[in-house]
């Protein structure tokens, strides 16, 4: 295989798959979108540990 051929092949598929991911990601937010609610995420300072000592 010529080197311009495998170049063209190897640009190819790097533009294919990219655009595919790009793509895809869209597709994937769309359907399951992240949760911005307030009333739904949780308040960090309830799920806060404490440090204890060992001593």
């Amino acid at each position: 295989m010529p080197l311009v051929e495998a170049l063209a092949i190897n640009f190819g598929l790097t533009v294919f798959f990219t655009a595919y991911a790009y793509i895809f990601h869209l597709v994937y937010d769309r359907l399951r979108p992240v949760q911005t609610d307030p009333s739904k995420l949780s308040n960090a300072r309830e799920h806060r540990f404490e440090v204890t000592s060992l001593d």
